[in-house]
Parts: C-alpha cells; structure tokens; sequence
C-alpha cells in the first residue's frame, strides 16, 4: 500500500484513527485554476477510531504544514470554503479541537489538535484522502519528506500568504488503496467499512461489539449497533459459518450514496437519483415502504409514520448482492 506515513517522535501508537475524506467530484485536472467548493465537514467516533469527512465539489491537492508537533494540519487547494469557518464541536480521546478555515483565498486549512503528537499517515484513493493517526502496526517513516512544509503563517506574523513549494514537493496523489469513506452507501457492494463477503470477526473488529445478536430460523445471524429509542446504526446479517450477506444502516443522515442521495432526502429526490424501483413494499403494520433496486443490490426505506424523526423520508440504506430480493429484516 502506498501511503505517507508521518512518526514525529518514538510515542507508543494510539489505537485510534482519523479519516479525512475528500469526496471528488468532477473534473480528473487537480491543476485546474478554479478552485473547488468545501461544502461539508463532519466528525465522527467508532469504537476503534475517530473519523473527519471534508467534502468538496471537485479534485483538490494537499500538503502538511508543520506547525506544531501535536498538530497535524493539511492545507487543501485549490479550495473555497462553502460553510463556516470554526470549530466543530468535537473532542474525544487524543483529539482536543478540530478547526477548519479559510488560509488563503486558494486554500482551506484543517487543523487536527492532539493532546500529544501521534503517528500518523495519509492514504490518498481515487476519489477520497485518508488521514489515519495513531495506525496500529504502523511506526516507520516512509522516505515521502517533501510533502511537509513549514508554517507560512508563523514565518510570515500570521499574514497567511500562498506556501512556497518546499524541495521535492510533489502533488500528494498514490494509486487507490483499500480505505473506504466511512459513510458510504455502496451498492452491491457493502456500507461504510462493512462488505458484504466479509467475516463477521473481520465487521466486529471495525464496529466493535454489538449491541445486540439474534440466531434467525434459518440458522443466519443478526447482529445489531443500533438501540431504542433512536435506532441509529448499522445491522448486518452473517450466515451460520460467519460470512457477512446483507447489511444496512437506519436513521443516520451522515450516510450516502455518492453525495448524491442520503438519508434523510424525499422518496421523490430518491427516485430521481437512482430511478424507478424495480419493487415497492409497503408494510402498514411497521409504518415503512421499500423500494428495491435488485440490479443494484440496494434498497432504501421510507418512513410513513409520523410518529418518527424520517417521516416522509429516507430513514434506511440496505445492501445486497445485486438480483437479491426485498429486505426482510
């Protein structure tokens, strides 16, 4: 796997991680003058690691900037930002502060503050960048130096002018790897870190233990990280010998199918996004309708009881091999 791998001092490896996702869309010239649109910054903890998702509307570069040993700080261009400068309102483990802004009228900055500094890499893919800290097994230094540059703003009083290329900077761009976004809906194919195929220990690794297990009938497996009230989360069906066939994700807006279509959107902007389903099941009696989309291997619930938060909208994603029937879970 390629990738930049970053090991400030000898500190014991974190177990936890941080994936800052930029979802592309658009043009393949990363050297096009206009710059692309940040339209979204989201945080989130799994039981393993914590995770940054940057949106953007088309490709974008990026380059370390040193600043200070417990910070990792990533200045993204060419970009503008589409929301608020700020600080999310996000702290947990290692991670102190996250704060995003607008350096220059060409970049934006993320700034990741750590309690102490932590090892850390980046895995570009084709169409996301992948930050991990504190990646276990992981305490080398890959030769990939060039990349990291001083801190402008503190070299010139703060004043934030455009970084002067350091020795040997190149574009940061490898072949893709195996990371996923973390809140991808692929259809066919799995959701977010979970494929279908996968082992369940390979699932209960990613997700942590679940919240709850149920042995089917039929000698599949349920296993559930979603609890009442709020019933947010992600299921998965496993069969008797443990490999992962159906998996969906219920009631969290942070999940999409290529930025295009998320929960939480109408079943009229979801039909306009993936077509006309190919079945609609309308069960009364748990106040849902599902559209299926076997050749995609996908199905998307909508909530018709008023009683929930998603009525009238799409409150689950549901992933199958493609050709496979409607849900029953």
């Amino acid at each position: 796997m390629n990738a930049t791998l970053c090991n400030p001092r000898p500190f014991a490896m974190i177990a936890m991680a941080i994936a800052c996702v930029l979802v592309i869309a658009g043009s393949t010239d990363v050297r096009a003058a206009t710059p692309a649109f940040v339209t979204r910054v989201t945080a989130a903890q799994t039981v393993t690691n914590v995770q940054i998702s940057v949106v953007a509307s088309a490709p974008v570069e990026y380059q370390f900037v040193n600043v200070r040993p417990n910070w990792i700080v990533l200045q993204i261009a060419p970009a503008e930002l589409q929301i608020h400068a700020g600080t999310l309102p996000f702290a947990r483990g290692v991670v102190k502060k996250i704060r995003v802004g607008q350096f220059t009228p060409q970049a934006v900055r993320l700034v990741v503050e750590m309690a102490s500094p932590t090892p850390f890499r980046v895995i570009p893919l084709h169409d996301e960048l992948a930050l991990l800290v504190g990646v276990p097994g992981e305490t080398g230094i890959l030769p990939d130096a060039g990349r990291t540059l001083p801190d402008v703003a503190a070299v010139r009083g703060g004043h934030g002018g455009p970084a002067p290329s350091a020795a040997g900077t190149t574009p940061s761009r490898v072949p893709q790897a195996s990371v996923q976004r973390v809140h991808a809906v692929l259809p066919g194919e799995g959701i977010g870190p979970v494929r279908l195929g996968m082992r369940i220990q390979e699932a209960l690794a990613v997700l942590g233990p679940a919240k709850s297990t149920q042995v089917l009938p039929d000698g599949n497996m349920l296993y559930a990280w979603f609890v009442p009230p709020m019933n947010r989360g992600i299921g998965l069906r496993a069969t008797p010998s443990g490999v992962v066939y159906r998996v969906w994700v219920l009631n969290d807006d942070q999940y999409a199918i290529a930025d295009r279509i998320r929960i939480g959107n109408t079943e009229t902007e979801a039909r306009a996004a993936l077509g006309a389903p190919s079945q609609v099941v309308a069960d009364t009696s748990s106040g849902t309708k599902t559209l299926a989309y076997s050749s995609l291997g996908l199905w998307v619930g909508i909530q018709t009881d008023p009683r929930y938060t998603f009525y009238g909208r799409i409150f689950e994603f549901g992933v199958t091999k493609p050709e496979a029937l409607a849900p029953e879970h």
